[in-house]
């Protein structure tokens, strides 16, 4: 049954919804001029509970909807394959929201962690079935999510306003990858190219808020910035099936969510962002390849 149920929640991929917030509370920061150590390593196990209650809240109402879908196109997915019930679904996924819930109100981030779960909750029972209201609400997910550790040092005075860019940047990646899952069931040039669009702005605003925030040229930042390259002569994601673009655009939320990291100004974060991204990356497929096996 973990297996299932691990499959159930996505969770080979759930990290990205941890490193996503994090990032955005380190370039917050940097900002603000604060040392890494005013946040405690409670309050940052806390923000990185949150937000994989969040994505897992998320990803299992994502199959929870879809199960008649899945019975005829995807049969061997938990629900449609019998290996999980619907009750105990059900269950898991309403236990993840009300634990981040629970957790956003004992660290003062409520209203990011609402915001994020009523998106969740539009997008899989209405907004995925349009593309832009689909972009558009996963896209405020993962804006929601980043803003968990920002929004309360910005409503107190201790960051400017304009770090609350950042999660926007990650939001704006995920609407890339969201318009480009649509792909796969009605292959779509234009789809595609808005997709490469919406992902080079999340770049752009992503560096650039990390070397803002830092005062310098970061590592992740530099490392990433020829990606736009790629992005522009239509090689990255790299050409394939729908499933595997998509898949490249959510391993690259690692990559952009260390660009922002950098922001901190902290020579440990600088070099350790990038590393700590190509070896979740490296996990994260790994894992994918396990629960398929």
């Amino acid at each position: 049954m973990a297996r299932h149920l691990l499959r159930l929640l996505r969770v080979p991929l759930a990290p990205t919804a941890a490193c996503d917030s994090a990032a955005c509370l380190l370039l917050a920061l940097g900002a603000a001029g604060r040392p890494l150590d005013a946040v405690s390593p409670t309050q940052w196990a806390a923000l990185a509970a949150t937000s994989l209650c969040l994505y897992g809240y998320g990803m299992g109402l994502n199959d929870v909807a879809d199960r008649e879908r899945d019975r005829l196109l995807a049969r061997d997915r938990p629900l449609p394959s019998g290996r999980l019930s619907l009750g105990w679904a059900l269950c898991v996924v309403l236990l993840l929201g009300a634990a981040a819930a629970g957790l956003a109100l004992w660290q003062g981030t409520l209203a990011a962690a609402a915001a994020a779960l009523a998106a969740a909750t539009a997008y899989n029972l209405q907004a995925k079935h349009r593309l832009v209201p689909a972009a558009v609400a996963m896209g405020l997910v993962r804006t929601a999510n980043g803003a968990l550790g920002v929004l309360p040092l910005v409503l107190s005075g201790l960051a400017p306003t304009w770090t609350l860019a950042a999660p926007l940047c990650i939001g704006l990646w995920s609407a890339g990858a969201t318009v480009l899952s649509t792909t796969e069931e009605s292959p779509s040039p234009p789809r595609v190219r808005a997709a490469r669009m919406l992902a080079a702005l999340a770049i752009i605003g992503g560096c650039g808020l990390g070397m803002l925030a830092a005062g310098r040229v970061t590592l992740p930042g530099a490392l990433l910035a020829p990606s736009l390259l790629g992005l522009a002569a239509g090689r990255l994601p790299k050409p394939g099936p729908a499933e595997r673009q998509v898949l490249e655009m959510l391993l690259g939320l690692y990559l952009l969510a260390g660009a922002v990291a950098a922001g901190a100004d902290a020579f440990e974060v600088d070099l350790a962002a990038p590393i700590v991204a190509f070896v979740l990356i490296y996990l994260s497929q790994r894992m994918i390849f396990a629960l398929r096996g």
